[in-house]
């Protein structure tokens, strides 16, 4: 099911003037949004995980035969189309503006060889052919390429450790990455410099992350704000920028987050706050403009998609075209450097669905300024934690941003 919605412009006409100007004002917008189901493989679930510049998506959808398949669009989300036709299993992770694809799929093993391992893999431009990575373990995916095809990817051995990989161009010659404070860091994003950026901890303490120099060498941990007790990065641009959530208390149910985002090479650190009203947010992607998205919410009802661009946010679930679509439980995951957003969520029939969400050059922007929620003392946000139901909620949000 595709569905598309525009909000459209305001035509002059020779009403009078202060009906134009009414027009004008009420819409807040010269130029269309538009929010698009990608549809499917055939089955009732897909998930988008990745657009490039060109605006081609990758991401894994059921096919009708219930298997899990990569998928891959052309330009423009159009024409959802099978990775690998004649593989069982696979998943895309991620996209470069070449349309090579990196991400895991599933390699039968002879009957005796024991259980069969995912392996990464990466393909060659627009998604054509399919090199196996071979990084080791018992399974491994690739999780991030940049334009040069290098591969940032993590790898999970038998003996239940784990390692996170680099590449060189193509995704040739697999690196080990050294582990930091004696923790093996979970990747989450590479840029054209090979610069990383990932995190390292679990749910129940603080947690730390880091970013790299040029090939992901020399890594050194994200400095926090003055007050805060952990750091999570989700995302870097080409210049550097980290994002992701800062965390202000961390217990061992949960944490309350603002997102934030960082200067060049990941220093200088600014908290986002979230959307009027909401008291938590992170963000998970940027492009090079430094437009970042991300989720503002207060409880497991109020989750709200926003964009923060041109000096504050925009409440992306407010819009008409979203609020039209009858579309539910969205969660957004990407964005590329001409303002195209890809995620998945409910929609009308029940199913999950990748969508694109985009706007125009030409759209005028209105967004809150920036709001900082206040942080609440330990005891007094613990008894909101629990009048709210929140932990659990937002675990599994910030669990579901970085697989």
């Amino acid at each position: 099911m595709n569905f598309q919605s525009k909000c459209l412009k305001p035509k002059i006409s020779f009403k009078p003037l202060f009906l134009i100007i009414f027009s004008f004002f009420s819409t807040g917008l010269y130029a269309d949004w538009s929010f698009i189901g990608l549809g499917s493989l055939g089955g009732n679930y897909s998930k988008a995980s990745a657009i490039n510049d060109s605006g081609q998506i990758v991401g894994q959808s059921l096919n009708a035969a219930g298997e899990t398949k990569a998928f891959f669009t052309q330009p423009d989300g159009i024409g959802i189309t099978d990775l690998f036709p004649s593989i069982s299993t696979s998943y895309a992770q991620d996209i470069n503006n070449a349309g090579q694809v990196t991400g895991a799929y599933y390699l039968p093993t002879l009957p005796g060889q024991g259980e069969s391992p995912f392996h990464a893999f990466v393909t060659g431009a627009n998604g054509q052919g399919i090199v196996d990575l071979d990084a080791g373990g018992k399974l491994n995916s690739g999780l991030s390429i940049n334009d040069a095809g290098q591969v940032l990817g993590r790898i999970f051995s038998i003996d239940g450790s784990t390692s996170t990989f680099i590449t060189g161009a193509d995704g040739k010659d697999v690196h080990i990455l050294d582990t930091f404070k004696d923790k093996s860091i979970i990747p989450t994003g590479i840029n054209e410099d090979g610069q990383i950026v990932g995190w390292a901890g679990d749910w129940s303490m603080p947690k730390f992350s880091v970013i790299t120099g040029s090939n992901g060498m020399d890594m050194r941990e994200i400095k926090g704000l003055s007050n805060s007790d952990g750091v999570t990065a989700f995302g870097i641009n080409n210049a550097g920028q980290a994002v992701g959530a800062v965390d202000f208390l961390t217990n061992s149910e949960g944490s309350l987050s603002h997102a934030f985002l960082t200067g060049v090479d990941g220093n200088n650190m600014m908290d986002l706050g979230a959307l009027k009203g909401d008291t938590s947010s992170f963000a998970v992607g940027i492009n090079d403009i430094g437009e970042v998205i991300g989720h503002s919410t207060t409880n497991l009802d109020d989750n709200r998609l926003f964009l923060y661009s041109h000096g504050g946010m925009t409440d992306l679930s407010a819009l008409d075209v979203v609020t039209g679509s009858g579309w539910r439980d969205l969660f957004i995951v990407d964005i590329n450097n001409h303002g195209q957003m890809v995620g998945f969520g409910t929609n009308k029939e029940g199913g999950t669905e990748a969508f694109l969400l985009s706007y125009t050059a030409d759209t005028v922007f209105d967004p809150q300024p920036i709001y900082i929620p206040p942080v609440p003392e330990p005891e007094t946000y613990m008894m909101l934690l629990a009048g709210l139901g929140f932990i659990g909620w937002f675990v599994r949000r910030r669990r579901s941003a970085v697989h």
